[in-house]
């Protein structure tokens, strides 16, 4: 069964024509260590949501991480998402990126995006992106947090280290707020990072109770590994351009922890596909985690040299 990253496909293809490619993308982006898990918060239902991959802060996202990308956008989103999803405390650039434009209305939303039909991405209500335009425009406002879009105005490829980036997983990934705990339209909330793994580990705790569980939770590990592999090419391509040894020697370790991760993520989809005990499925889930903690010491490293290196970038304006 080949299931792969919808929003790598699709920005790759709406990009594809500026020379950047689906790794470039995945590492670049952080696309590679994302992970979110949604739930009907209240009621303790619905683990592993599918809409949990459409419930990211784009604002955070697109702020910190697609000027490293080299990609100018515009969003497009739900007035909804604007006031529930900016309630998170996580680090980094918080400010609105003044490219975005609101709606509340499905008329709204069409009139907004008509004109960029054919160089936008967008959600739908299976928690997949698109480049086109959605048939049930009117069940898009039944998202959690509404729909969004977004468009692609310029790119050009970069092969800096993607400073904004790398500060910005890191910060995201350990507090887990992208959003987290911001509940939704249908009581739906997701976490991502550490609490995604945490949510993900503690359902398989006890035999949960009936549709505790979405059958699209056996997906996750596929997405995980297709962004983690993605991501591999051009970490190795990083590696032979890159001067300084301590960057470097980061990306290696980035590489390490894709290298450890994929077959134990290959080992949970067989489980998940032979419909193993929970405490099998437990133990592969946690076995994943603790292997993916293992990138908490290099953006440790990667913050002392961002240090070292903003300094030096204001010694050398000075």
């Amino acid at each position: 069964m080949q299931i792969t990253d919808s929003f790598l496909d699709t920005l790759t293809h709406l990009v594809g024509s500026y020379g950047i490619d689906r790794s470039y993308i995945a590492f670049r982006s952080g696309h590679w260590l994302r992970i979110s898990m949604a739930m009907n918060l209240k009621r303790q239902l619905d683990l592993g949501n599918p809409v949990g991959d459409t419930l990211w802060d784009f604002n955070g996202f697109v702020t910190n991480c697609f000027e490293d990308m080299g990609i100018q956008v515009k969003i497009y989103q739900s007035k909804i998402r604007d006031t529930s999803a900016r309630k998170t405390q996580a680090l980094g650039n918080r400010a609105m990126s003044s490219d975005v434009i609101l709606f509340d209305r499905p008329e709204e939303f069409v009139e907004s995006i008509s004109s960029a039909i054919g160089k936008v991405m967008m959600t739908t209500t299976e928690g997949t992106f698109v480049s086109h335009l959605p048939d049930n425009l009117e069940k898009l406002f039944d998202l959690p947090l509404g729909p969004v879009a977004i468009e692609i105005v310029d790119a050009v490829a970069r092969h800096d280290t993607p400073w904004n980036s790398l500060m910005y997983w890191g910060w995201t990934f350990e507090r887990g707020e992208e959003p987290t705990e911001v509940e939704g339209r249908g009581g739906i909330s997701a976490v991502s990072g550490w609490k995604a793994y945490a949510r993900w580990m503690q359902g398989y705790l006890l035999r949960p109770k009936p549709n505790a569980i979405h059958s699209d939770i056996r997906l996750i590990p596929h997405l995980i590994k297709d962004r983690m592999s993605s991501a591999r090419p051009y970490l190795e391509k990083l590696i032979t351009i890159e001067e300084n040894e301590n960057i470097r020697e980061n990306y290696l370790s980035f590489i390490e922890v894709i290298d450890e991760v994929i077959p134990r993520l290959d080992h949970l989809i067989i489980l998940y596909e032979e419909e193993a005990e929970h405490s099998a499925l437990r133990k592969g889930i946690t076995e994943v985690y603790f292997s993916v903690q293992k990138t908490l010491p290099i953006f440790k490293s990667f913050k002392n040299l961002h240090h070292d290196y903003v300094l030096q970038r204001k010694r050398t304006i000075e």
